[in-house]
């Protein structure tokens, strides 16, 4: 014979994130007073149904009675995962029939499916939010997030014609819950070389001798992986370098040339002109640096060997100073 238990769920259908605990509060009134020897609860799917917590009987980590033998029959399972969603229902005593009353659990554990593993400048994408644990794909509002910031609601994302401003961390979250919001997906948006240019350089900004350096400039995502410079001149072209910077050894025409796995871009023809008067300048000092110490030395070695010969042959040398001097007057 039944027994005539009025029971009563204080929600009949919650949802909880995964991994998060969840509490069953449930009441029980026992119009025929007996005292309580057994109870259960037990979990219900179409396919199947188990006992997850019984007493006198089994105890589980993750399942926890936080009722009494009295009137309170709630339940708490902790770390819920998407296998906990389902109906729920709880019986006492020798009550053999399952109550028409039962708490239905619905796990929410939100992701984003992102199709591209790469995503490059133009193409388009559709950001899908999905809850793995419901089966009712799209039944709920959706809001999308990027940088934290509102930007969407339904549960697809379209992004189309993309450019690096789409790149970022997406994330969606069900309207009807609060705090509720998927793992983060990274958008990154890749793109070939731009805006690529040649920019001049002393080197004596970094404490080298002063010359020229050029150097190659572009932006692109991957960074750039190959360089190349050429010089033209006549309508001819001669590759001359192939690091990020190039030393000239003369003025003239000059242009790089970039390239990464998305594509190429050569820059514009940059002229250098030839090296002007300054640099003449140094070359002139370096000449009187070098040939004054020469000229001073040969001084130095005539005076000495004129004072030798002055002590070895004094008459002679005077004489010899003597004709000099009568043949400049």
């Amino acid at each position: 014979m039944l027994q005539h238990v009025d029971i009563f769920f204080f929600l009949f259908q919650t949802f909880s994130p995964a991994s998060s605990p969840v509490v069953f509060f449930c009441i029980f009134n026992i119009i025929e007073k007996q005292e309580v020897k057994r109870f259960m609860w037990a979990y219900v799917k179409p396919s199947k149904g188990r006992f997850i917590l019984t007493y006198p009987g089994n105890v589980s980590e993750r399942f926890e009675y936080t009722g009494d033998k009295v009137h309170n029959c709630s339940l708490k399972i902790h770390e819920v995962s998407h296998y906990d969603a389902g109906k729920y229902f709880f019986r006492y005593n020798a009550n053999k029939g399952c109550p028409a009353k039962r708490l239905v659990l619905k796990v929410i554990d939100l992701n984003i499916s992102v199709p591209k593993e790469t995503i490059k400048e133009g193409d388009s994408v559709n950001l899908t939010c999905k809850n793995r644990c419901d089966g009712e794909e799209g039944s709920y509002g959706y809001s999308w997030f990027k940088d934290g910031e509102a930007i969407n609601e339904g549960p697809v994302l379209h992004l189309t014609n993309v450019s690096s401003k789409h790149s970022g961390n997406y994330t969606c979250s069900l309207k009807m819950t609060n705090g509720t919001t998927s793992g983060v997906a990274h958008v990154d948006v890749e793109y070939g070389p731009k805006n690529t240019s040649v920019l001049v350089r002393s080197s004596s900004e970094t404490g080298a001798d002063g010359s020229i350096v050029l150097i190659c400039c572009s932006d692109a995502h991957p960074p750039v992986e190959n360089y190349s410079w050429f010089k033209i001149a006549d309508s001819w072209i001669q590759k001359v370098g192939h690091q990020p910077e190039l030393l000239p050894v003369d003025g003239g025409q000059y242009s790089c040339s970039v390239s990464n796995k998305h594509g190429s871009q050569n820059s514009t023809v940059f002229t250098l002109k030839k090296k002007n008067r300054k640099y003449f300048a140094k070359a002139v000092a370096f000449y009187e640096l070098v040939f004054g110490k020469c000229i001073k030395k040969l001084i130095r070695f005539c005076f000495l060997a004129l004072l030798y010969n002055f002590f070895k042959h004094p008459r002679q040398t005077i004489m010899f100073f003597f004709l000099q001097l009568i043949g400049h007057l």
